[in-house]
């Protein structure tokens, strides 16, 4: 409990209080401190079981910034001393130090008046900076040994931090809370606190969820809007395919098979059938190394073949039903060839991958040292013909696995 600092003998009546409390504090190292105490005091409510006591505090802090002259002090200080009923002392390193000529600073002479004045006033510490037996100002920790020194170095942080117990050190005497009743008001506080607690808690969950609602919904809609962006772009280049010349084949091929990776869109299957049934004849195939796919159609069957980077695709044009799509991560394709009984072979840089048009695929291993540059099939003899950049052959015969 903090004690009573009056003397008993003169406290022979009570007088009217006009101020709850008075902050003295050195300005050189305890004005933030100061300031952000004052404000903690004023911002404070009891809580709702001791609101019957709730009322508008004044605290005195002196903020007036002009020279400490003995008139400001008989005519300013000592009326606020008077008429208030405690004394809040900001312990920091220059409030216990002499003034540069060697006599007493203000926050020394402020408790030694206030000390002197009658009625049942109280000294409190703030400590502000220091420790709990550093000396303080006006000899307070000899004459007051047990004085209580309030923890408030949360204060002097950036952010000011005084938590709610340590508050309640001051808001008991303020509000003539007595001894029995402050453990109540601390747990009213406690409550207060988990309540507050539960509260911003439960706004932030809200927040959060509204946020990751609307991610997800963002999400959807990029998502939404991204494969919109591909459906038209397939639409554009299936029509600008459709419109190619006859005599720009390669063109044409490559206008149908950029559309098709971009979105299968039945515009983009239209235009390579219709590209396509204008030539009966081509069995084989159409490579681009520039965009990273191949293409390949069988007219008989109606099968038409997309090698692009790591998979393989094959769709039935006249149903427009997809036959086949195999993963070819382990061999990136590069080259594609098809025969006229629809075997695929898919070429790779070290691999070749021959599928029928079932979908049925084995891999078979090669020994070229680079990379593969022209393929070939002949179905009569059953025989792969494969070519790198260094001019070597390979011939492999296929017809056995894939019959067995």
């Amino acid at each position: 409990m903090i004690p009573v600092a009056g003397r008993g003998a003169e406290a022979q009546s009570t007088p009217a209080y006009t101020f709850d409390a008075f902050i003295s504090y050195r300005r050189k190292d305890g004005t933030r401190i100061a300031r952000r105490l004052r404000e903690r005091l004023l911002g404070y409510q009891l809580p709702a079981p001791f609101e019957d006591r709730r009322r508008k505090l004044n605290v005195y802090l002196d903020e007036v910034y002009e020279a400490a002259t003995e008139d400001f002090f008989e005519g300013t200080i000592k009326p606020a001393l008077k008429s208030s009923r405690m004394l809040i002392v900001v312990q920091t390193p220059a409030a216990a130090e002499h003034r540069s000529d060697g006599t007493e600073n203000w926050v020394a002479r402020e408790v030694r008046y206030f000390r002197s004045l009658p009625g049942d006033r109280r000294v409190c510490v703030a400590l502000g900076s220091g420790g709990f037996d550093d000396p303080l100002p006006a000899e307070l920790d000899r004459e007051l040994p047990n004085v209580e020194r309030v923890d408030v170095r949360g204060l002097a942080r950036r952010f000011g931090f005084l938590s709610e117990n340590e508050l309640i050190k001051y808001i008991g005497p303020i509000y003539d809370i007595q001894a029995h009743e402050l453990p109540r008001l601390r747990r009213e506080e406690e409550r207060r606190v988990h309540a507050q607690r539960m509260k911003f808690r439960t706004i932030a969950g809200s927040l959060i969820l509204i946020f990751l609602l609307l991610a997800a919904l963002a999400t959807a809609g990029w998502i939404g809007a991204s494969r919109e962006a591909r459906r038209q772009r397939s639409l554009q280049l299936a029509g600008q395919a459709a419109a190619t010349p006859s005599g720009e084949l390669d063109l044409a091929l490559l206008l149908v098979a950029e559309a098709l990776r971009t979105e299968l869109t039945p515009e983009a299957r239209r235009a390579a059938t219709q590209i396509l049934s204008d030539h009966p004849k081509l069995l084989s195939f159409f490579h681009c190394p520039g965009v990273a796919y191949s293409l390949a159609y069988l007219m008989n069957d109606d099968l038409l073949v997309l090698g692009c980077e790591d998979w393989l695709i094959g769709w039935r044009l006249e149903t427009r039903a997809e036959q086949f799509r195999l993963g070819m991560s382990e061999s990136p394709i590069s080259l594609l060839a098809v025969d006229e009984h629809g075997l695929v072979i898919a070429g790779g840089a070290m691999t070749m991958t021959v599928v029928d048009a079932e979908g049925r695929s084995e891999v078979v291993p090669t020994t070229h040292k680079k990379e593969i540059k022209r393929l070939s099939l002949s179905r009569p003899t059953g025989t792969i013909t494969s070519e790198d950049w260094s001019g070597e052959f390979r011939y492999w015969n296929v017809e056995p696995p894939l019959d067995s």
